[in-house]
């Protein structure tokens, strides 16, 4: 249920549902969609703003339903300290439902615990999937302030496989270019059970503040890290090294297809 090829996009890709108990996210990842979205709407008036996170009534419900098809939680924000504790009675409640559960965060070793010894019971209902775009501590700072930084992501990752839950892990987006990545799938690979989703840094330009040099300059180097040559290069050494779980989004879908092409 869980590596089942979708025809939708986004989150579409990876699941049939979406559940989030809240608004705003801490980790404050400067591409975010979420808050791009927010804002574009009027829910928020700065940036600034998303960063206080606020529970909505999903995470008040008495009772939640059983859904045909995979529920990815949460989507518009990440298991942060302050979702935390809501986080893991909400998910309960849906497991108990029997619901599929695909959890995908960036993950602390604190939550990661704490949600293996809460969902110990549903281990078959549930996928762990930590993101990590790049394995550089500095990359991470940049454009996701609020988050663990890399190294704890994948300590997390591997208290979930070692609990014996199914394991994976999204690069999306990538943050750095075609040498970084393989860099994380193959730190990666042995702690995942399942996939390795790989995904460009989407809308950047529109979703980005770039009014600030350095801001601007971190963008443009995306952008040449990240060209349709560079991605060929990737998808050749996934290839060429037989990393068979490997799984490409759509945007670097795109790219093959144009390849393709001609």
């Amino acid at each position: 249920m869980f590596d089942k090829e979708r025809s939708g996009s986004g989150t579409r890709e990876w699941s049939e549902f979406s559940f989030n108990i809240g608004r705003g996210c801490s980790n404050g990842c400067l591409y975010c969609y979420a808050r791009a979205d927010a804002l574009r709407f009027g829910l928020f008036k700065s940036p600034a703003e998303w960063l206080s996170e606020t529970l909505t009534k999903n995470a008040r419900l008495s009772s939640y339903p059983k859904k045909n098809g995979v529920i990815m939680f949460p989507t518009t924000h990440d298991i942060t300290p302050f979702y935390l504790p809501d986080f893991i009675r909400v998910a309960h409640s849906l497991l108990g439902k029997g619901n599929r559960l695909l959890i995908t965060s960036k993950c602390s070793t604190v939550a990661m615990r704490l949600m293996v010894a809460a969902f110990l019971q549903y281990k078959e209902l549930v996928l762990f999937r930590v993101t990590i775009g790049s394995l550089d501590e500095g990359d991470c700072a940049f454009w996701e302030p609020g988050a663990p930084p890399p190294a704890e992501r994948v300590k997390a990752l591997r208290i979930a496989r070692e609990a014996g839950f199914e394991t994976s892990v999204a690069i999306e987006p990538m943050l750095a270019g075609w040498h970084e990545t393989i860099q994380v799938i193959r730190e990666v690979y042995p702690l995942v059970s399942e996939t390795i989703w790989v995904g460009k840094m989407n809308r950047t330009r529109s979703r980005v503040n770039a009014s600030l040099p350095d801001v601007a300059a971190e963008i443009a180097g995306i952008e040449v890290l990240q060209c349709d040559g560079q991605i060929i290069r990737l998808v050749a050494d996934v290839e060429r090294f037989g990393m068979y779980k490997v799984r490409w989004k759509e945007s670097i879908r795109q790219v093959i297809r144009l390849k393709a092409e001609g």
